[in-house]
């Protein structure tokens, strides 16, 4: 499955680190710094608008500055295949702030800095959100597979004081997230969807690369 997996990876996306030019020297202090090289990279343009409509850019950015943060972070592509209507009704409508910023939780490590390289040494993480993710090795130490079906296509796309993000290639969802959707956004439902197995919670897969399995 790696393998196969491995062949659909897109171009890495420029890191951004700490020296890089797009780190802003005027940022206070770690929370603010994140902030700002999230907004450079192109490919997490809709996930910063995710963050700043549900306010979870100040939680994320308090985690840098308290404890250090790890993040796992939906690409452009990952959120757009959600569907338009989907979409639109988590980035638009108020009353879906609350579901988003629980989405964007899932993605986010609190308490912790891990590159792609020391990730190797886990087979899960805890979320802000609660659940766990699990996480699948490839053996180049490169290849990291989320959930058994999102890959780390953007590994170490930003580090930078207290922080790393990787950009990956899907939206991860639970169950009971895509459940909650489809009751606040009017019975909208994602696109695409792939349920995991029983070993673990279950689980969604929103992204084009939920085909991999």
């Amino acid at each position: 499955m790696l393998s196969a997996c491995s062949s659909n990876k897109t171009a890495a996306a420029q890191p951004i680190t700490s020296q890089s030019p797009a780190s802003l020297p005027l940022a206070r202090n770690a929370g603010e710094q994140l902030l700002v090289a999230i907004a450079a990279q192109p490919d997490l343009s809709t996930f910063m608008v995710a963050l700043r409509t549900s306010n979870a850019d100040a939680h994320l950015s308090a985690y840098a500055v308290e404890s250090g943060v790890t993040v796992f972070a939906p690409s452009n592509t990952a959120f757009n295949d959600l569907g338009a209507e989907l979409l639109d009704c988590l980035l638009i409508d108020p009353a879906a702030n609350e579901l988003l910023a629980q989405i964007l939780s899932y993605h986010i490590i609190p308490g912790k800095v891990y590159s792609v390289k020391s990730l190797q040494s886990f087979s899960s993480l805890e979320t802000a959100a609660g659940p766990s993710i699990s996480l699948e090795h490839g053996g180049n130490g490169e290849d990291v597979i989320i959930n058994d079906a999102a890959l780390i296509t953007g590994p170490n796309a930003i580090v930078i004081t207290n922080a790393t993000v990787h950009i990956i290639s899907a939206l991860l969802l639970t169950s009971t997230v895509e459940s909650d959707m489809i009751h606040v956004c009017g019975g909208q439902g994602p696109q695409s969807s792939k349920a995991l197995g029983s070993a673990r919670p279950p689980v969604s897969i929103i992204g084009r690369e939920s085909g991999m399995l």
